[in-house]
């Protein structure tokens, strides 16, 4: 996660960019948290969209590993087929079969060297909460109630953890809400920018 926020930072410099604000969604979520903590000084702030600053749990490095072993042997359309319908909350999977479809597709045509990297530098990822609890980086908190991978609990001890930070609820989302409710999505991005004068 630090070396693709290294990278995010290396394009910033090429492009004469001195400050921007992150938005990450899930494991991008993860490198926006990397970012937040190397580079704070070129943030004019922040959003995690359905992801948290905390580490892997034992339990879910043993599912990294578990991929892993899948890629390696040839069965990444697995791991495909399972977790990207889990993404969405269960009610909105027939009216959004095409673009179920269409993320299958993309995921499956990801390098598998580069899946295995992304899933090591997930499950080795630290804890970043004391970033998240920063009050000088605005940040924007987004989560979906109907998330099988970051539960409601899990999300309001995130709520909790940042009282500065601003909170959407998405109660019709699962894992993908700029998808599922994109217009509830794109009108708090645009308010939450306009009130850090992005």
């Amino acid at each position: 996660m630090e070396d693709l926020a290294a990278s995010l930072r290396a394009i910033l410099e090429a492009e004469r960019i001195d400050k921007v604000f992150l938005a990450g969604h899930s494991m991008g979520g993860y490198v926006c948290m990397a970012f937040a903590d190397l580079y704070p000084e070129r943030l004019l702030g922040y959003a995690l969209v359905h992801s948290t600053p905390f580490a892997d749990t034992e339990e879910k490095r043993g599912n990294r590993d578990r991929e892993i072993s899948l890629v390696l042997c040839g069965k990444k359309r697995q791991i495909v087929l399972v977790n990207i319908p889990k993404a969405f909350a269960s009610e909105n999977l027939d009216h959004m079969s095409r673009q179920v479809e269409s993320l299958k597709q993309i995921a499956l045509r990801s390098p598998d060297e580069g899946m295995i990297a992304l899933l090591n530098g997930m499950k080795t990822r630290p804890d970043r909460t004391a970033v998240l609890r920063n009050p000088d980086l605005p940040l924007l908190l987004i989560g979906g109630m109907k998330d099988n991978y970051i539960p409601v609990e899990v999300f309001e001890k995130l709520a909790s953890l940042a009282p500065h930070a601003r909170v959407l609820r998405l109660e019709n989302s699962g894992h993908m809400g700029f998808m599922e409710e994109p217009e509830i999505v794109v009108k708090e991005f645009m308010d939450f920018l306009q009130t850090i004068g992005g």
